[in-house]
């Protein structure tokens, strides 16, 4: 008899082994539990025996809930709520609407007259939505979001979207909005550029985008990134610093330097959006001090000043 042959047989005797000491275990610990379990329990999870087995006539059976078919909620939660479950928190539904419409006719007041009276109609009637959904189990979320406010409004039109191919586009032309910790960190700055461009109205071109990774130490997140373009074909050059997946938001300051330069009036003006980005408009300074009056919202065309302001708040 050969190995292979020799082979065979002990798999074959160690699995016959492998399968009778399973089954003796699973007999074994279906017996246990039957004596260890009230019959009643034990036939109750035992649905397929018939139930003329149980000695106790008088124990009702188990009373297993029927599966329902529940729809899924407007925000995808995986079930309704009941209906003897209400919030905890009141959502001041009216004062909602009245607070978006102010918004949009101080914003539309201030030039940017993509906030029309329809569409913060609409925003209004998604924030009580979404409200009611997470009040219910999160009261104390709610409550935090209830209130409108000009940041959330600005970074929702700004922040454009990723295509199938994470490929960012931007979405508005009055506003851009970005977060300063990148998912694309060898692109982020030919986004940034395509987002001052997009609020620029056309007054001037960003072309030859490229950005260079050469002088960066990885494993440390330090050395420079390069970013090299052209403003109305004229050659700039910005070395940041690299710090992994963040921007160095001095690019900013860099590209009002680029505008006075060029002899451009106009300026990107920033402010924080509540969390770890900037909205960023492009416009005059007699506009920002507009906006700020009828805002109330800060502007600063140096995100270094702006930075230093916010630090000191802290």
């Amino acid at each position: 008899m050969n190995w292979m042959a020799q082979f065979i047989i002990l798999f074959l005797s160690l699995l016959f082994s492998i399968i009778s000491y399973g089954k003796a275990f699973v007999l074994s610990f279906e017996q246990n539990v039957k004596q260890n379990l009230p019959q009643q329990e034990y036939f109750a999870r035992r649905p397929d025996l018939p139930e003329e087995n149980l000695e106790d006539q008088d124990e009702p059976e188990a009373n297993w809930p029927e599966k329902q078919d529940i729809p899924e909620s407007e925000f995808g939660w995986d079930q309704d709520l009941p209906e003897e479950v209400s919030p905890e928190f009141y959502i001041p539904e009216e004062e909602i609407r009245r607070k978006f419409l102010q918004m949009g006719e101080s914003l539309r007041q201030a030039g940017l007259d993509v906030f029309t009276e329809e569409r913060l109609e609409q925003e209004a009637e998604y924030r009580i939505s979404w409200l009611k959904e997470i009040a219910v189990f999160f009261p104390e979320l709610a409550e935090l979001y209830s209130e409108p406010d000009y940041l959330s409004l600005l970074s929702n039109e700004g922040i454009g979207t990723y295509d199938e191919n994470w490929n960012w586009h931007p979405l508005s032309q009055s506003v851009y909005a970005f977060s300063c910790q990148s998912y694309n960190s060898p692109k982020m700055y030919t986004e940034f550029l395509r987002g001052v461009e997009s609020i620029s109205d056309g007054e001037f071109s960003l072309t030859h985008i490229q950005e260079n990774q050469e002088e960066v130490d990885f494993y440390q997140s330090s050395g420079s990134q390069i970013l090299t373009f052209r403003y109305n074909d004229h050659p700039y050059y910005f070395r940041s610093r690299y710090m992994g997946a963040w921007m160095d938001c001095s690019i900013i300051d860099f590209m009002n330097q680029v505008f006075a330069k060029e002899g451009n009036p106009k300026r990107l003006w920033c402010t924080g959006d509540g969390a770890q980005g900037y909205i960023v408009f492009y416009n005059t300074e007699e506009w920002a001090e507009n906006f700020e009056e009828i805002t109330g919202i800060p502007l600063n065309s140096s995100y270094l000043l702006n930075a230093k302001r916010v630090a000191r708040k802290n």
